[in-house]
């Protein structure tokens, strides 16, 4: 049986996305094998992370994110920018209509607040 946490999570972040009918399947499922197979048509946090900063190529937030993702980031504050940026990307993506992102906000921003209260 899938997690209660993963459930809620699709629920509130997969509804009404580009991937809402196999997030609505899954809700609806009861077979434990078919949920299986219709979760691992639906993205984790992870594959949308990826595939935000792939949208970012050519743009400068790109190299930094890279660089912060390899651990060699500058400094704190170019860390801060580049989450800042990330950040804001995630909320185009929304904005545009790209609602699976949302499940980024809170993340990142959390990132980010963890970083601004050191400096």
């Amino acid at each position: 049986m899938i997690e209660l946490k993963k459930l809620a999570w699709i629920e509130k972040y997969l509804l009404k996305t580009k991937y809402n009918n196999e997030a609505e399947a899954l809700l609806l499922e009861r077979n434990e094998s078919k949920q299986k197979d219709i979760l691992e048509k639906l993205p984790t946090i992870e594959v949308l992370l990826a595939e935000l900063v792939e949208k970012l190529k050519g743009k400068s937030v790109y190299s930094t994110i890279k660089k912060i993702s390899l651990g060699e980031g500058k400094d704190d504050y170019v860390t801060a920018k580049g989450l800042s940026s990330l950040w804001t990307h995630a909320v185009i993506e929304c904005e545009h209509g790209n609602k699976e992102f949302r499940c980024l906000l809170p993340l990142i921003l959390e990132k980010l607040n963890e970083l601004v209260y050191k400096l």
